[in-house]
């Protein structure tokens, strides 16, 4: 052991000599690394020096380090570098230095932080020129409160700079307020005067103004939610002044709808006052152009089925709204051709050819013919009934053939008018007898008048049948015809037995049979004025139709006057409150009349009126020469009379008062009579609306 420690103990004498203090900490070192743990035991070194040596070297190790901190620290103290002041400050605490040796070196880490943070907040505040004035003051007072006015405490050499720089940077901004406080009034009397305005470029004018000079008004936000609402009707003003001399429809739809949704429909609504009235003129537009397309499309739809009234209609309005095309000259050349006898016929035969070589039911050709069969009749030549037949039996088999609803119940409610007003007519029958052909004496000869007559309501027998029968049918059709006028009323006849049965029975003989008596009952029941007869024929018609079915072509015909009669009593109601008119206004003439040829009776008779009164006046004015000397005498004369006559006059007065009595005690019976007819004829409309419902209704479910 002696061996080995006398080495360190020359080692550490020679590294105290040195005064090195790397050397020590070497010697040291390798001391402690070959003794390791027996250090501790010092007391048990056989190397009584030895003991005392390792003390010294390290109090001497220590010494040094002191004097090589204080060296590094007055250097320290000088040094602006924040990084190398922290790793002196570390390392003194590292070895447990003495505060005194530490805490200027704090002092001074703290001093040029904060010269830092300060120099960076003042160079904020100059380069960005985004700082107020207050922040710019409280900067200053910031380090004049820290002495930092006086340069010589400046740790940085920046921060006297940059305080005078702010201290420049404050003294531009009360120069610039001072020069701001004029331009901010007059900026605000423009945003004043600009809040009526409707030019949205002087309005931004004026705002980019106050954000220059950092203006802020509450009118700055109402004005930039003004110039979007200015540049929104803008546009749609140069929109609306292109749609004034558009003519295509949809793209004024799309204008007007645009603006809809803008919000601008309501005139308030609009910032510029050209506005409310120009959209007003394009929706005027709009409606005009949507018009004219309206008639066009109407001309053409009349065009292709020759629709005259509607042509003539369409005419009528396009030279209103001066309409002026190609397509109005061409169909104005096809009205008047349709006013040629001879072209119409024409055109009902192609027509005719046409529909029966399709054996279906065309649309357009049916209303076609239909519509030149009226003009026709409009025209005072003899309608073309056996075109309207034709048409009634190419649309009833080919609805047979569908198995569909009746024509006139279709989807398409133009289709259902059309079969409506072919079906409601029985004249349009196919199988209907020529009217030529059908024996009536009484009848006139016009053809007109012997085709109506064939199918409304008459009270005597027929001699032929209605339809085209053989003649054994014939003479079933006239006997059948017979037992129809007994079971309605409208022949006496002694059986009291059903009268209906041997009408029911005959149903069933054969087709034509058939629908030779549902036409039979249709005619009794067409323009019939006894409300018992009509009541009895639609209780026959309802056993009729749930007995047997007539044919396809009669069905339609069966189906479309019950279904007539099922409609609403509006225009029932109508038409009697018409009837009834014309009946007070005849009746009112009449008795005016009857007055008038009263009058001069009344006159003989001592009752005096205006107009007895004015003829006397007139009279004695025309003979104001006729009063001779003895006119005395007849004045005289005449007081007599006068007593007579105003006796006469109150007798006359008490006899037109009992009359006038008596008259208004008829009136009153005779407005009861009227009143019992009138419930009749509802009670009896009522019933057969009711029975025409029940029978329309096993129509429908056959």
């Amino acid at each position: 052991k002696i061996e080995r420690q006398e080495p360190f103990v020359r080692s550490l004498r020679s590294a105290i000599w040195s005064r090195n203090r790397e050397i020590l900490g070497k010697a040291i070192e390798e001391f402690e690394e070959t003794e390791g743990e027996n250090l501790v035991n010092q007391g048990q070194w056989p190397c009584a020096d030895l003991s005392d040596m390792y003390t010294s070297a390290k109090q001497c190790l220590e010494e040094l380090g002191k004097l090589s901190f204080i060296e590094s620290g007055s250097l320290m103290m000088t040094s602006v570098d924040v990084g190398q002041l922290q790793d002196a400050i570390r390392e003194a605490e590292e070895r447990k230095l003495s505060l005194d040796l530490v805490k200027p070196l704090q002092d001074r880490l703290i001093a040029l932080q904060r010269q830092h943070k300060l120099i960076e907040d003042m160079r904020s505040l100059v380069y960005s020129q985004g700082g107020s004035k207050d922040q710019a003051q409280d900067l200053l007072d910031v380090c004049i409160n820290e002495g930092l006015d006086v340069p010589s405490r400046w740790i940085l050499e920046e921060g006297p700079r940059m305080f005078e720089q702010v201290k420049a940077y404050v003294q531009e901004i009360e120069i610039d307020s001072a020069r701001r406080s004029d331009k901010d009034i007059e900026i605000r009397r423009q945003l004043r005067d600009v809040m009526r305005s409707t030019d949205a470029q002087t309005i931004k004018d004026v705002l980019v103004r106050a954000t220059i000079y950092k203006v802020r008004s509450e009118l700055t936000d109402a004005l930039e939610k003004r110039v979007e609402a200015l540049e929104l009707q803008a546009m749609h003003l140069k929109n609306l002044r292109k749609c004034l001399q558009e003519d295509d429809a949809l793209v004024l739809c799309e204008a007007v709808a645009s603006v809809r949704k803008a919000g601008l429909d309501n005139p308030s609504s609009w910032e510029i006052p050209e506005g409310a009235k120009l959209l007003s003129k394009v929706i005027a537009r709009k409606l005009h152009v949507e018009r004219l397309e309206q008639i066009e499309g109407s001309i053409r739809r009349a065009c292709k089925v020759y629709d005259v009234p509607m042509l003539e209609q369409c005419f009528r309005e396009a030279e209103q709204l001066g309409m002026q095309t190609e397509h109005v000259a061409q169909a104005k050349q096809l009205f008047l051709s349709l006013h040629d006898g001879d072209h119409l016929s024409k055109l009902i035969t192609d027509l005719r050819e046409e529909l029966m070589r399709a054996g279906v039911e065309d649309m357009r050709i049916t209303q076609a013919i239909k519509n030149l069969v009226d003009q026709q009749r409009h025209l005072g030549f003899a309608g073309d009934s056996a075109a309207l037949r034709d048409v009634s039996m190419v649309m009833a088999r080919s609805r047979a053939r569908s198995r569909g609803k009746s024509c006139t119940d279709a989807e398409d409610p133009e289709q259902a008018e059309v079969a409506r007003l072919i079906f409601e007519d029985l004249r349009n029958l196919k199988c209907l007898r020529d009217p030529l052909t059908w024996d009536d004496e009484s009848i006139d000869i016009d053809f007109e008048s012997r085709a109506r007559a064939m199918v409304e309501f008459q009270p005597d027998k027929i001699t032929n049948s209605l339809t085209m029968l053989t003649a054994r049918q014939e003479m079933i059709a006239v006997q059948n015809f017979q037992d129809i006028l007994r079971s309605m009323g409208d022949k006496p006849c002694a059986f009291t037995g059903n009268k209906e049965e041997p009408i029911l029975r005959r149903l069933g003989l054969s087709r034509r049979i058939c629908d030779e008596s549902y036409v039979q009952v249709l005619k009794q029941l067409t323009s019939n004025p006894s409300y018992e007869s009509r009541t009895r024929g639609w209780q026959l018609l309802k056993r009729m139709v749930t007995t047997v079915l007539p044919s396809a072509d009669v069905y339609e015909f069966v189906h479309a006057f019950v279904q007539r009669e099922t409609e609403p009593e509006k225009r029932r109601e109508a038409s009697e409150k018409s009837e009834k008119k014309d009946f007070r206004r005849i009746a009112a003439m009449a008795a005016k009349r009857h007055q008038e040829e009263q009058e001069p009776e009344r006159e003989q008779e001592g009752h005096i009126g205006i107009a007895a009164v004015a003829r006397a006046a007139a009279k004695m004015q025309r003979e104001p020469s006729r009063r001779s000397s003895h006119d005395t005498c007849e004045e005289s004369m005449v007081r007599p009379a006068n007593t007579e006559m105003s006796a006469r006059r109150s007798r006359s007065l008490r006899s037109r008062r009992s009359a006038r009595r008596k008259s208004l005690a008829a009136a009153l019976e005779a407005r009861e009579r009227e009143d019992e007819k009138v419930e009749k004829r509802k009670s009896h409309t009522d019933r057969q609306m009711l029975m025409a419902r029940e029978i329309l209704d096993i129509l429908t479910q056959e």
